[in-house]
């Protein structure tokens, strides 16, 4: 009896079940997408860690904002706000020496 085109064995739909057992079994593209989500899902659940304490306490304290254009963080970092871009001159340099020489760091 001939074997139809449409049957699921004639493409080898089902060729891992009727394979032996000690055998190796094919991959194929559909194997590989289950295997590579459920790998992308583990990373997912192992990269969800909560924020450190220190980290979700800094966030909550106030900014001090001496004037428009210095923002001092409650980590003691200092934020330069210029109104104009750096072109080479060394102006954000002189501005960051300027800023420290006043706060007197």
């Amino acid at each position: 009896m001939a074997q139809h085109l449409d049957t699921p064995t004639a493409h080898g739909a089902d060729s891992a079940a009727t394979a032996p057992a000690g055998a190796p079994r094919s991959r194929t593209r559909r194997l590989f997408l289950a295997a590579s989500s459920a790998g992308a899902g583990g990373l997912m659940l192992g990269f969800a860690l909560p924020l450190p304490l220190a980290h979700a306490q800094r966030a909550t304290l106030p900014l001090t904002e001496l004037n428009a254009w210095v923002l001092v963080h409650p980590d003691e970092r200092v934020v330069i706000r210029i109104a104009r871009s750096e072109m080479g001159q060394g102006t954000l340099t002189g501005l960051a020496q300027l800023v420290a020489e006043e706060l007197q760091c």
